[in-house]
């Protein structure tokens, strides 16, 4: 074979191994772009998520309901079974990924987490016991003492009503066994006189009939009490008294009085059998129920 033959073969073999690289080497690149477009698409979905998700101290969370009847049947065997309870919430820590994707493949709605998101968080799923706290969400969250404790409260945002679970991220840094969880009651005997003694100049006193229609409205709308609550009226009377919150029954660390006194109406009242008896302040001038006393025979 003459050398220029030679030659001239050799050159085709490179032109050719040449295009096959390259045609292999775009394909790679192509192949590697599109899985590099995929991973950052879903880190910003990701990141999109947990933008919507709540925020308190760093410790993240939703609400959100079961929603299907397979994951009802799933929470309810859960609050039978598995899950433990502070004042009417029930709760579990789910610590590592393995566990929560038995919750995730029953509770959709649950927080999205990676495997790598459990070195720096842990899951705290709750549920409340019954429908009169559909409305609560969180509102703190301390650490402290190996505890964490979380304080809930009536939301007003209806977003918020009608869902029955909540569930947290919460950073490792607050890695405990050990949960408190509670709604925060506000007392609204406290709260009509921890502004101070209001003036009365101006006012007309109400008549007895009015401050019976106050109380009425009051156990109603605000206690929320029964027929069987205290039903019989004894008598009432006029006398000066000292706004309190010790309406109810209370432990004596949680009674508070106010420093000053008021012109009230006080209603007596008792059980039907007559064994437990409650006396109920009503302010003379502004019709508000400011106190009161729960007690035996």
């Amino acid at each position: 074979m003459k050398l220029e033959l030679k030659i001239m073969i050799c050159v085709i073999v490179i032109i050719l191994v040449t295009c096959i690289l390259f045609i292999f080497g775009s394909n790679i690149s192509t192949n590697t772009n599109t899985l590099n477009l995929n991973e950052l698409q879903a880190q910003a979905d990701e990141i999109e998520a947990r933008n919507n998700l709540r925020n308190i101290n760093g410790c993240y969370y939703k609400k959100f309901n079961p929603g299907s009847d397979s994951a009802n049947n799933f929470l309810w065997k859960l609050e039978e079974e598995k899950m433990q309870y502070s004042n009417k919430i029930y709760y579990i820590k789910i610590n590592t990924y393995d566990e929560y994707l038995e919750y995730q493949n029953n509770l959709p709605e649950i927080i999205y987490m990676t495997e790598s998101d459990f070195e720096n968080y842990y899951i705290l799923f709750t549920a409340i016991e019954n429908t009169s706290m559909v409305k609560i969400i969180p509102t703190e969250i301390e650490y402290q003492d190996n505890k964490l404790r979380i304080n809930f409260d009536d939301s007003e945002n209806e977003d918020d009503f009608e869902k029955v679970c909540t569930v947290f991220m919460i950073p490792r840094e607050y890695d405990t066994n050990t949960f408190e969880l509670q709604k925060i009651e506000k007392d609204p005997l406290l709260e009509e006189f921890e502004g101070g003694d209001t003036s009365t100049e101006g006012l007309e006193p109400i008549t007895e009939d009015e401050a019976l229609k106050s109380w009425q409205e009051y156990r109603e709308n605000t206690l929320k009490w029964g027929e069987n609550d205290y039903p019989v009226v004894v008598k009432i009377e006029e006398d000066r008294v000292r706004p309190n919150n010790h309406f109810k029954y209370l432990p004596a660390s949680d009674y508070r009085q106010a420093e000053y006194y008021r012109d009230a109406y006080i209603i007596y009242l008792t059980t039907t059998d007559g064994f437990s008896n409650c006396e109920v302040y009503v302010d003379k001038y502004t019709g508000k129920v400011i106190g009161g006393y729960e007690h035996g025979v």
